[in-house]
């Protein structure tokens, strides 16, 4: 087998693990824009300088891949060439030198169908929109990767995977929202608050705690402890010869049950005569605080089933299918590897979204003209939290035109970010911009370090802005 194709395999891999999602907000670089029209989706408190008419499928569109794996763990540049991480020439422990120890890609992209808000007088502000939003997390076990470069190098040969999982969300929501400025009870004060429909989709769980794997030239065996979930209409577990489950399918998808969820948020703006101190504003928001509910008939618990012979991935050559026929076959015999077991259902067919929160200060300057800001963001997810810091410069130089520009750290890896917005109050407005811009790339544009990436981009119609008093 071609150490080329073993290659294509690994990057068919991530990029077929990161292409099976469609939930990212809207940039955390434009929590402090003022003319951002989607800046309530970060805090349902901020109200943006007008109304807007999203326009279908490109009013919000939005895509992200972040993974501690890139080009450099899997290329190795050798005498003016470049080698990949499978060549003889490449020793094993250059390789596992840069393997991280929890090798993760996550996954996540969200698409508006209908968004729009408006003013109602001065100080009301409404939201409507449909969106459909989905989440990927995926970590890979060390060893696939250590297996993939040794293969059998005994006879037996003993390798350990731990905690390799998949976990996707896929559902829709109708989203009601409200913002009230609050000045003239209190000045400067901001509350929003947004009600959420939520239709169930897909939601697919499958890990393994714990799998000890024992490969002789006559025989693989397997021990595992591994569980799993699949929620959703028309979407089912097969079983392959060996009567071992495989990859989910989808058939004739549909909606698989219903579920709720709010958004809250709070800004206020001092404005107390006091130099130094006016201006500056704080702000706090929850959002996606939601349950989600499947209906039983929809839903197939799985748990492993102790020692079995495997006798699957031995049987792949590369040469003899197509790329995305053989790593199909790849990904069935992963899942197998876990030795599922269909059970009666004895979790509950609920579960929570994963709420985030975002805690903001900015202070203006220049008139307004610039700002510089701080955002901490937190998203509390099934199985661990996710904490990130952004600092953030914004410039305005008129009313319809902003730039800016970010840093973001502690979370995935430290990046820049940026944010491009054209909002006249009358007419089309345009955004666009990332959190994480991949700045080191090979000349195959695959990025050298860490792949963490975002892009959101949208059109809409302006509506005007609030009433005057």
């Amino acid at each position: 087998m071609k150490n080329t194709s073993y290659f294509r395999i690994c990057i068919f891999l991530l990029g077929l693990v990161a292409g099976s999602s469609l939930s990212a907000q809207a940039l955390r670089g434009g929590y402090f824009s003022e003319n951002a029209t989607l800046r309530n989706r970060l805090n349902p408190a901020m109200m943006p300088s007008h109304g807007y008419i999203g326009i279908p499928g490109i009013g919000n569109l939005a895509f992200g891949v972040y993974s501690n794996l890139g080009a450099d763990n899997f290329l190795f540049p050798t005498e003016g060439s470049l080698l990949t991480f499978l060549h003889p020439d490449v020793p094993a422990a250059d390789f596992l030198a840069k393997l991280p120890e929890n090798p993760y890609l996550n996954a996540e992209m969200d698409a508006d169908v209908l968004s729009f808000g408006f003013y109602s007088g001065q100080h009301s502000f409404w939201s409507f929109d449909v969106s459909v939003r989905a989440d990927v997390q995926t970590n890979l076990a060390r060893d696939l990767f250590v297996f993939a470069k040794q293969g059998i190098s005994g006879n037996p040969t003993h390798y350990t995977l731990r905690d390799l999982s998949i976990h996707q969300d896929l559902y829709a929501e109708a989203a009601l929202g409200y913002s009230r400025d609050l000045s003239d009870w209190i000045e400067g004060l901001h509350v929003g608050a947004k009600a959420k429909f939520l239709v169930a989709l897909e939601r697919i769980y499958l890990k393994i705690n714990r799998a000890d794997l024992t490969f002789s030239h006559k025989e693989w065996s397997v021990n595992t402890d591994a569980v799993g979930i699949v929620m959703g209409k028309g979407i089912r577990m097969p079983k392959n010869q060996n009567e071992k489950f495989v990859q989910p399918q989808l058939k004739d998808m549909g909606i698989g049950g219903f579920g709720f969820g709010v958004d809250l948020g709070v800004e206020y703006e001092f404005n107390l005569g006091i130099p130094f101190l006016d201006g500056l504003r704080l702000s706090a928001s929850v959002t996606d605080l939601g349950l989600l509910n499947f209906q039983e008939d929809y839903v197939q618990q799985l748990t492993s089933a102790g020692s079995f012979t495997y006798k699957g991935l031995q049987d792949v050559v590369v040469e003899d299918y197509d790329l995305e026929a053989a790593f199909s076959r790849i990904m069935d015999e992963i899942v197998a590897l876990g030795n599922f077991q269909e059970v009666d259902l004895t979790e509950g067919s609920s579960y929570s979204t994963t709420p985030r929160l975002y805690l903001g200060v900015e202070y203006p300057f220049c008139y307004n003209k610039m700002s510089v800001g701080m955002l901490y963001y937190s998203r509390f997810r099934h199985n661990y939290t996710e904490q990130e810091l952004t600092f953030s410069y914004n410039l305005r130089p008129c009313r319809w035109f902003a730039v800016g520009v970010n840093y973001s750290t502690m979370n995935y890896a430290n990046s820049i970010g940026w944010l491009l917005e054209i909002t006249p109050k009358r007419g089309l407005n345009f955004f666009i911009g990332s959190d994480y811009t991949v700045l080191n790339i090979t000349p195959q544009f695959l990025p050298i370090d860490q792949f963490v990436t975002n892009l959101r981009f949208g059109l809409s119609v302006a509506l005007g802005g609030p009433k005057e008093k």
